[in-house]
């Protein structure tokens, strides 16, 4: 995934890039899922609250792998999506309409919406986190608004297609690309993050452990140095080692 100035720096790498031999499928957005929400403003029934909002084109929601609980995803050029529907997380149907959101009408930003689909609550920050309600507007994307431009490939090794795509930038542009990252990395890095912080519990608790044990045997050899009298007396009068 590449973050782009605007829909002619966009068009530009995807020229550029869709014959590559490693370019398996290139596509564009106005957001991306993870960490690039923006708020909205929400009203159902008598409740007006703020919720994350990601707005989406057509087809993106199934390039990008996210399922359905129940309802459908945006058809790709139906302005009847664009100006009328609305899909949210399971979450967001959780929190306010009991779980029953599908064909459900609310407002989003001023504008009356339904909602024609659920999607499975995926993670967005941190995974010990807790699930947010979260909208997805569809909003038919221009080439000249996307700013993340987003490449699949062949199963090429990240290096070699990071090396090849610095390259056509070089060839395209004058700054340097600097925003970019995989896709796959944006979750292994919430999973890094709680493996290390595994491994800080499970040093602590074999610390923990060891001073534990240290404990008992200087409480044992303190009560024994308190009984020497006692144990020599025992001794005297026939008693055995145990």
């Amino acid at each position: 995934i590449i973050r782009v100035k605007d829909g002619n720096e966009y068009a530009q790498l995807k020229t550029a890039l869709d014959d590559k031999v490693y370019a398996k499928e290139t596509f564009g957005s106005y957001h991306y899922l993870v960490g690039y929400s923006h708020d909205a403003q929400i009203k159902v029934a008598d409740l007006a609250t703020e919720v994350s909002n990601y707005k989406v084109a057509g087809t993106f929601l199934d390039k990008m792998g996210v399922t359905f609980a129940e309802g459908r995803d945006f058809r790709d050029g139906s302005e009847k999506d664009i100006t009328d529907h609305l899909i949210v997380n399971q979450y967001f149907a959780d929190q306010y309409f009991q779980g029953d959101a599908l064909n459900k009408k609310m407002s989003a930003d001023g504008e009356d919406k339904t909602i024609i689909g659920v999607i499975n609550n995926f993670r967005d920050d941190e995974l010990y986190s807790d699930y947010v309600p979260t909208l997805l507007i569809f909003t038919a994307v221009p080439d000249l608004d996307k700013d993340h431009f987003f490449l699949r490939t062949n199963a090429e090794p990240h290096q070699e297609v990071y090396a090849a795509d610095e390259e056509v930038w070089a060839e395209l542009f004058e700054r340097p690309m600097v925003y970019h990252w995989q896709h796959d990395y944006a979750y292994s890095s919430m999973i890094e993050s709680s493996e290390q912080m595994g491994k800080i519990f499970m040093w602590l608790s074999i610390i923990a452990f060891v001073l534990s044990i240290v404990s008992i045997m200087a409480m044992a050899a303190l009560h024994v140095n308190r009984k020497t009298k006692e144990i020599c007396i025992r001794k005297v009068l026939g008693a055995n080692t145990s």
